[in-house]
């Protein structure tokens, strides 16, 4: 690869499995997103698409580094 180019991966996270979390009582969003990235996603209409892109944008951002 070039010295000046760089490669970045692609995450996708299914908005049902979103929805599973936060159905869930035991705890596992919060493992996953912070308590203001929950909060923000509660303001929403639809919170499970919120989390669905949080949760892809922090696997791309793991795979990156």
């Amino acid at each position: 690869m070039d010295r000046g180019t760089h490669a970045a991966g692609t995450r996708l996270a299914r908005i049902a499995d979103a929805q599973g979390l936060i159905a869930k009582a035991d705890g596992a969003l919060s493992r996953l997103l912070t308590t203001a990235e929950i909060a923000q996603a509660n303001a929403r209409e639809s919170p499970a698409e919120y989390v669905a892109g949080h949760l892809a944008a922090k696997g791309a951002a793991a795979d990156a580094l």
